[in-house]
């Protein structure tokens, strides 16, 4: 496969697209291109390029999308490690046919605005933006605090980035109620007084932009790997019973709302 060269100029264009789908988009270009026997990128090669894609960027092949951050890849921030709960996720979807499922829904092809979509976010900075996802989950860790080891040196009240935690005569006190689950203190901590008791994932569902934009809602402050699979199952059960038109499960949560309150979440942790 020939090597794709990009002049400084196309380079230019495509740097003021976010990053977070820069490479994403980068690599559409990089096929489309080797598909036309092209392989120097020109701002006007970029111009073409962006005119056929766009014609075909119309509907989608699947009835979902997977999006995680960076943090497996070696981001200092990153507090879990989610390749393998991405699979996981991603094998659910499919056992659950939602590609499928949603074509019948929607009478035919499938558009951006169909898919079902999970984003998972490493730490609490939440750079996959889980809060518009319609199933988010954001690495966080639950710590534990060894006095006998504190010399109540401030470091970790100084890193803090939440601004939970305070010294005492004792030592130091948590709001765990405020905290992230960052691990900032835990890296700074001089003594290993802070240490992390387990890793898991903040649930959240139901996020989505457009029109009648809805944040997600939390569903778990805390939870395991096979907890989250388990919720999973349930939001995907949730979905597929009350989804009529192939709408996100924003929409859904809004109209269940509408009739019954929050009765949608006491359903949905009993299924």
């Amino acid at each position: 496969m020939q090597e794709i060269i990009w002049e400084k100029d196309a380079l230019e264009i495509i740097n003021h697209i976010p990053f977070w789908v820069r490479s994403k988009v980068k690599k559409k270009i990089e096929q489309w291109a080797q598909g036309k026997g092209i392989n120097t990128i020109t701002a006007q090669v970029l111009t073409e390029a962006k005119r056929e894609l766009k014609d075909n960027a119309a509907t989608v092949e699947k009835g979902y999308s997977v999006e995680a951050c960076f943090g497996r890849f070696g981001c200092k921030h990153a507090v879990t490690s989610s390749e393998e709960l991405l699979k996981k996720l991603e094998t659910l979807l499919e056992e659950e046919k939602i590609t499928s499922f949603l074509k019948k829904k929607t009478g035919g092809s499938l558009k951006h605005h169909h898919q079902f979509r999970v984003a998972i976010a490493e730490c609490p900075n939440s750079c996959s933006r889980v809060q518009i996802a319609d199933f988010g989950l954001i690495g966080t860790v639950c710590l534990a605090y060894h006095d006998n080891l504190c010399d109540a040196c401030g470091a970790c009240m100084v890193v803090c980035p939440d601004k939970v935690i305070e010294l005492n005569a004792k030592g130091i006190s948590i709001d765990i109620t405020r905290c992230s689950g960052c691990v900032e203190c835990v890296n700074t901590c001089p003594k290993d007084a802070l240490t992390v008791d387990k890793k898991g994932y903040k649930v959240l569902v139901g996020g989505k932009l457009g029109r009648h934009p809805r944040l997600a809602t939390p569903i778990a402050e805390f939870a395991s790997e096979e907890e989250t699979l388990e919720l999973f199952k349930k939001v995907l059960s949730l979905y597929k019973e009350n989804c009529k038109k192939g709408e996100r499960l924003g929409t859904i949560i809004q109209r269940l709302e509408e009739n019954g309150g929050e009765q949608w979440m006491h359903k949905l942790k009993s299924l």
